[in-house]
């Protein structure tokens, strides 16, 4: 009983004389340092309030305009708004912002020249969220089968004309 006292009576003077703060202070300091005390905080940090992934994001080129879809994120926090990102020879670049109220949208085919991947992140008062899957343009239904069947009745032809 005797030690505890003496310890809180220590702990005192120690916090009234400010060097209790400084120790205090960069034993903060190391721990947010290390993986220990990343750890730790991670412990007492609250729930992140970023919104999610969206998830099933995919893009359909072809014509004049491209189509994105996706599914609105089902963790973190309400999305404010999305975020296209596209990523060309020189890395991710923010192409556009889009609504949250909806999950398709339709752009401008020359916005998507030169960028070979698509994500999307959804973003609020908070921050960003993480992004979605990295999606490949798909050709739109019917030219890209279109010109694969052109190639194959080329072949046929010159197959059946060397016959």
């Amino acid at each position: 009983m005797l030690t505890v006292a003496a310890g809180v009576v220590a702990a005192a003077g120690l916090v009234l004389s400010g060097l209790g703060a400084k120790i205090l202070g960069g034993l903060l300091r190391f721990l947010g340092g290390t993986g220990f005390g990343l750890f730790l905080m991670g412990l007492f940090r609250r729930g992140d309030k970023r919104p999610g992934p969206p998830s099933d994001f995919g893009i359909t080129t072809g014509g004049p305009l491209a189509q994105l879809r996706w599914s609105a994120p089902t963790t973190g926090g309400p999305v404010d708004r999305y975020i296209v990102e596209g990523r060309d020879n020189q890395g991710w670049r923010e192409v556009l912002e889009l609504d949250p109220r909806n999950t398709t949208a339709v752009i401008p085919a020359s916005e998507t020249e030169g960028i070979i991947l698509w994500r999307l992140r959804g973003a609020n008062d908070h921050g960003t969220g993480k992004p979605s899957e990295e999606a490949v343009p798909d050709q739109a239904n019917g030219q890209a089968d279109d010109q694969s069947d052109d190639d194959q009745s080329e072949t046929n032809q010159g197959t059946t004309e060397s016959t």
